[in-house]
């Protein structure tokens, strides 16, 4: 697949310009979400192989993805689950591939603004990929 898909966009998100983008590869789906002009922490998520049922996770939530910090912060459990319902939501819609995933958000950035970030990241990834008419079409 070449030249990969790709999309961006920027949004003002809790009062922060938000820059987005999105791009798919053969191996998997690169999702970027950044309020600071840079990467920031860069996440690994792969669906839970589970059949389709959600399965608990590392904490006891229920996950429909694993997620692993490759490089960045490790100590904001937010961010963490920032990460882990981009992957959700996209696993839910029906993403096979693997998703990196580069959360470069602000410090201050508060749990709704993360909750609105990774909404808004599905929602533009469902778009590129074309996951909601393959859905919607399954239905």
């Amino acid at each position: 697949m070449f030249p990969p898909r790709s999309g961006a966009c920027a949004r003002e998100i809790d009062g922060a310009h938000t820059e987005l983008l999105v791009t798919e590869y053969a191996d998997r789906v690169l999702v970027v979400a950044t309020q600071i002009g840079k990467l920031g922490t860069i996440f690994h998520l792969t669906r839970n192989q589970s059949s389709d049922f959600m399965t608990l996770d590392a904490d006891g939530a229920d996950s429909l993805s694993r997620c692993a910090t490759l490089i960045g912060r490790r100590d904001d459990d937010i961010l963490h689950a920032c990460a882990r319902a981009i992957g959700d939501g996209l696993f839910a819609l029906g993403l096979e591939k693997p998703v990196v995933c580069a959360l470069g958000l602000r410090r201050e950035c508060g749990t709704a603004a993360k909750r609105a970030v990774a909404m808004t990241c599905v929602e533009m990834a469902s778009e590129l990929l074309g996951l909601a008419n393959e859905r919607s079409a399954h239905a």
